[in-house]
C-alpha cells in the first residue's frame, strides 16, 4: 500500500484538495470489516472536533483539535485508516 495521499486542484480556485486514493478506500474497508470506528468527536458547540477511534469497548481521542468539517479534519481521518491497516498488516 502507498502511504502517499493524492491531491487535485479544483478548477474553481486550485487550491490543493485531498482525494482519497484506492488503497485508503481498500483500508477503509479492511477497518469497518475489523470492527474500527472513526469518526469526529464535536467541541466547543460543533466548531471545533477531533478524531476518535472506536473499537469495541475500546474508545481513544487524538490529541489534535481541528475545525469541524475542515478539510484537514477529513485527511486525517482517511490517513488513519491507512494508518490502522498498515500497522495491522505488516507482513
Amino acid at each position: 500500500m502507498r502511504n502517499t495521499p493524492k491531491f487535485k486542484t479544483t478548477s474553481k480556485n486550485h487550491n490543493l484538495v485531498f482525494a482519497p486514493t484506492k488503497e485508503h478506500y481498500e483500508a477503509q474497508v479492511w477497518c469497518f470489516n475489523s470492527g474500527f470506528k472513526i469518526s469526529y468527536d464535536l467541541l466547543e458547540n460543533g466548531t471545533k472536533c477531533r478524531i476518535k477511534v472506536a473499537q469495541g469497548d475500546n474508545i481513544s481521542y487524538g490529541k489534535n483539535i481541528y475545525t469541524a468539517n475542515s478539510q484537514q479534519a477529513n485527511e486525517s481521518v482517511w490517513n488513519l485508516y491507512l494508518q490502522i491497516y498498515n500497522k495491522q498488516n505488516v507482513k
